[in-house]
């Protein structure tokens, strides 16, 4: 099925500059003078005293500490686990081999 008086040439030209495609031009804006704000008179309120600081340090070192101990313990125990098990095998090869 063919429509004779169909262009597509015709629907492309009426679209293909719809859009204005111009950079824009901005008015240039002048940055506020810093003049105004001196170093002295901006001041922050301590959130943390020292002593909150090493409060959390030390909190920070024990959680640390007990996590490498927790780690160092499993380690320990899964060696031992692998040595019993191994000697027993070769225990158990050797009487084998006896009996």
């Amino acid at each position: 099925m063919s429509v004779t008086d169909f262009d597509r040439r015709d629907q492309v030209s009426k679209v293909l500059y719809a859009e204005d495609f111009d950079i824009p031009v901005l008015s240039p804006v002048e940055p506020e003078p810093v003049s105004d704000l001196s170093s002295g008179e901006i001041t922050t309120p301590e959130l943390y005293t020292a002593e909150d600081l090493d409060f959390a340090c030390r909190q920070e070192k024990e959680r640390v500490s007990a996590l490498e101990r927790n780690f160092y313990e499993k380690e320990k125990s899964e060696w031992k686990n692998c040595i019993e098990n191994n000697s027993l095998n070769i225990i158990k090869k050797i009487s084998d081999q006896m009996n």
